[in-house]
């Protein structure tokens, strides 16, 4: 896959600086031929490599370098080389925490703010959490913002409020208030990721499938079976563990992986396991 194409936005993948240039002339010779126009001054070209130094390439005139720490907008994510790896996290927190303000005063109620928490402020996460893995502490201040704003009308992070319901009542859909549970959000969308990273389907079988068995594979080492190339599940990813190597892994897939190993067992396994699956299942020592 060397393009990706969004609307009437291109984006061109090259392994080095030739093939940028080579690709942008092509473009240039389409723009040419179908009578469209290229505008070079809103190009930019991103350095992926953290161990290049952009301020070293040389785009020869014809390609707009990003430098170093300054990020670039794309389908909503901030990327840029060696850009903070707190930063897309800091920006979405303030503007999830500075929202409660800008949009608290439109709801009466507590269906009201409910829904509006939902609809608008939590909307500002789910984009940003599905991509990033996103710290504990960090959830459970976004977690006490909504309840402090839908039990308490509360709009700013440092608004002190005591809530009258106990934990469990305030989440429970049936008997309780039903507030949205960030935690929750956040391990279904690891789940489902994971469900697409173990998909069996050629059709379906998105493109970096291949990636992430392979760094998964890496991690491994050798307790890793080329027969059952998932066998992670059934371990826990422990950081003091010398049989894995975690940081042959990228942060949002050992967040994946954590958030599975913290899910109860029977919720994983629903239907009793036979004598014959459980001499395949192996054998870890820790």
């Amino acid at each position: 896959m060397t393009s990706i194409f969004f609307a009437d936005d291109s984006t061109l993948l090259s392994k080095d600086l030739p093939a940028a240039v080579e690709q942008l002339g092509i473009v240039e010779e389409f723009c040419a031929v179908s009578g469209a126009r290229l505008n070079q001054t809103k190009c930019q070209t991103l350095v992926l490599n953290g161990h290049l130094d952009p301020a070293d390439t040389d785009g020869g005139g014809l390609l707009n370098i990003v430098p170093s720490g300054q990020p670039v907008k794309y389908l909503g994510l901030m990327f840029g080389h060696r850009l903070p790896s707190d930063y897309q996290l800091n920006l979405v927190n303030e503007r999830f925490l500075s929202s409660f303000q800008h949009w608290g005063c439109r709801a009466r109620t507590l269906q009201g703010r409910r829904l509006l928490a939902n609809t608008v402020m939590l909307s500002l996460l789910w984009h940003v959490t599905a991509a990033l893995p996103v710290p504990p502490a960090m959830v459970q201040s976004w977690q006490s913002m909504l309840n402090r704003y839908i039990l308490g009308r509360k709009t700013v992070p440092t608004d002190r409020h005591h809530p009258m319901l106990s934990s469990p009542l305030q989440f429970d859909l049936r008997l309780g208030l039903g507030l949205p549970h960030v935690a929750s959000r956040i391990r279904a969308q690891r789940l489902q990721l994971l469900q697409r990273a173990m998909t069996v389907s050629t059709v379906d079988r998105p493109l970096w499938q291949p990636l992430v068995l392979r760094q998964f594979e890496r991690c491994m080492g050798r307790l890793h079976r080329a027969s059952n190339p998932f066998d992670f599940l059934l371990y826990h990813p422990h950081h003091k563990s010398k049989w894995l190597m975690l940081w042959e892994l990228h942060p949002l897939w050992i967040d994946v992986w954590r958030q599975w190993s913290a899910t109860p067992m029977d919720g994983r396994i629903q239907l009793p396991l036979s004598s014959a699956t459980i001499m395949r299942l192996p054998v870890w020592l820790t």
